[in-house]
Formats: C-alpha cells, sequence, structure tokens
C-alpha cells in the first residue's frame, strides 16, 4: 500500500496566507501531497485557480472554506469542506462579508486619521488585498509604512481588542457558520 498525503487547511493570499493557489498546488506536488484543500477566510476567491491546478497536477481537491464567527465574545472559525462554492445565495453571503470588512477597514482608517497617523486605503486595497481584509493585513501593512517595527506592535499600540483603532467585525454566531456552510 502506497502512503498518501494531504493537507486540508491551506491559505492563500485571497486570505492570511502568502502564496497564490498556483504556488499553493505547486508547494502540494513538490511535497508530495495527493489532496488539498484551500480553505481561504470567508472567501472561495482561491478556489477556482486552485481547482483547475490540482486537475493539471492530478491533485485531488477539496473546496473549502474557514469562517469566521463569534460566541460568547470570542472568535471561533468553522472549517466547511466539499463546500457549493457556486451556490449563489452562499456567493451572496460572502460578497456582503467582503463588502462589510472593505467598510470596517474605512473606518479603522479614519480612526488612524484621528489619531494623526495618515494612511491610504487605497494603498492598502493595492498592496495585494485581493479578497479578505483584516487586522492582520493592516498589520503587516503598518509594519511595511515603518509606523510599527513588527505585528505583535500594530496590536498592542493601534488595533488589538480596546485599542485605539480597533473596531469590532460583525460575525455570525457559530450556528449560523455552519447552516450557511450546509
Amino acid at each position: 500500500m502506497t502512503e498518501k498525503f494531504a493537507d486540508l487547511h491551506l491559505h492563500t493570499v485571497y486570505s492570511d496566507g502568502s502564496s497564490t493557489p498556483a504556488e499553493v498546488v505547486a508547494n502540494a506536488r513538490t511535497f508530495g501531497f495527493s489532496a488539498i484543500s484551500i480553505v481561504d477566510h470567508d472567501t472561495i476567491q482561491g478556489i477556482p485557480p486552485a481547482l483547475a491546478e490540482c486537475r493539471a497536477a492530478g491533485i485531488e481537491f477539496v473546496p473549502g472554506i474557514e469562517l469566521s464567527s463569534n460566541d460568547s465574545g470570542g472568535t471561533v472559525h468553522i472549517l466547511g469542506y466539499g463546500i457549493d462554492w457556486r451556490d449563489k445565495v452562499f456567493c451572496e453571503f460572502l460578497e456582503e462579508m467582503r463588502n462589510n470588512r472593505l467598510e470596517r477597514m474605512e473606518k479603522i482608517f479614519k480612526k488612524f486619521q484621528a489619531l494623526g497617523v495618515t494612511l491610504d486605503l487605497s494603498e492598502f486595497l493595492l498592496a495585494g488585498q485581493q479578497g479578505t481584509v483584516g487586522r492582520l493585513h493592516l498589520a503587516h501593512f503598518l509594519v511595511g509604512k515603518g509606523i510599527v517595527a513588527d505585528l505583535a506592535e500594530a496590536f498592542e499600540r493601534y488595533i488589538g481588542d480596546g485599542k485605539p483603532a480597533y473596531l469590532p467585525v460583525d460575525m455570525l454566531n457559530p450556528r449560523e457558520a455552519v447552516e450557511m456552510i450546509r
């Protein structure tokens, strides 16, 4: 019996990963995986290109997602596998989530302005934030702009819970997230 390996928890540049879908599949091929799943946070944008790359590479692909939810003030990430990523209602829901995150980011940038820190939202969005935008992306941007020395400082000084530029994000509860995945 031949051993087979899979990685069913991969992220791309469309959420908090650093590789494109094509790079993820190339790495999977290099490491000898027979199956993978892209489970980007709150987006399916990486699925179509990864699916095409997997077909060409002979790697089984499981479409997935990692939906953010909130339970008693804490974030809970719900993984969904074998999702119907073409479902109209599901796609509309994800687009609404994306728009809500963009609106949140606009408000956070205004908070920075009020703190005397001028940031360009357009520059931030052009810096590769193709899919889901969140605080981690902003923290990387702040480091890149030299405003903070590292990610920890970004959260401790500006965007961590309760900090001056923090703004909570509206999320489903875990039960709602599971139902949306179904």
